[in-house]
């Protein structure tokens, strides 16, 4: 197979000597077509959580009679422990989310965004999981279905909500890292 070369090795040298901007590697890469511009499609899995997760909660509210059906379903409850457990979790993750975001993106990636970065991240957080960020919320967007639970009923919709976005974010990273992430840095990336 041949050898797949970097497409942002000369803008990681400009970046580290200081010789572009923030907005001057956006550009450079969005002419190099290595630039991943967020649309609806990226949220569909979080809108659709959303939705499942919150449904019954919403038919509770409405009191239409369209929305009995969800009204009837069995709820789970959890005990205190794992409710506590949730919200320090939620918590964490957020950190954890600040910590990636600040020293690691920021300083050493040379942009905010994930997608406009040129540096290739393998040491701290990128050491144990390719993709802090989507792992972090993943995990936080799961724990808040349990950590409200006892406002929002955690139903079947919920559990199926929580599966489809756990599945829906890992085939959304694993496209983003054919699509893009590959082409970005080489064979490196492997």
């Amino acid at each position: 197979m041949a050898k797949r070369e970097s497409k942002v090795e000369d803008l990681v040298e400009n970046l580290e000597t200081g010789q572009l901007t923030r907005k001057e590697i956006i550009a450079a890469l969005e002419e190099r077509g290595i630039r991943h511009r967020e649309n609806w499609k990226d949220f569909l899995g979080t809108i659709l959580w959303g939705i499942l997760c919150f449904l019954p909660a919403a038919a509770r509210i409405s009191n239409l009679e369209i929305t009995d059906p969800f009204l009837q379903l069995p709820t789970m409850e959890f005990p205190l422990a794992a409710i506590y457990a949730a919200i320090i979790l939620i918590v964490l993750t957020i950190c954890l989310e600040v910590y990636v975001t600040v020293c690691w993106r920021m300083r050493r990636g040379g942009v905010h965004s994930e997608d406009d970065t040129v540096v290739l991240l393998v040491g701290g957080p990128y050491r144990v999981v390719r993709h802090p960020s989507v792992l972090n919320w993943t995990i936080a967007l799961v724990a808040i279905t349990v950590a409200i639970s006892d406002h929002v009923p955690f139903t079947i919709w919920s559990v199926l909500g929580n599966v489809l976005l756990v599945v829906y974010h890992y085939r959304e990273t694993m496209r983003e890292e054919r699509e893009l992430n590959l082409r970005k840095w080489g064979d490196e990336y492997e």
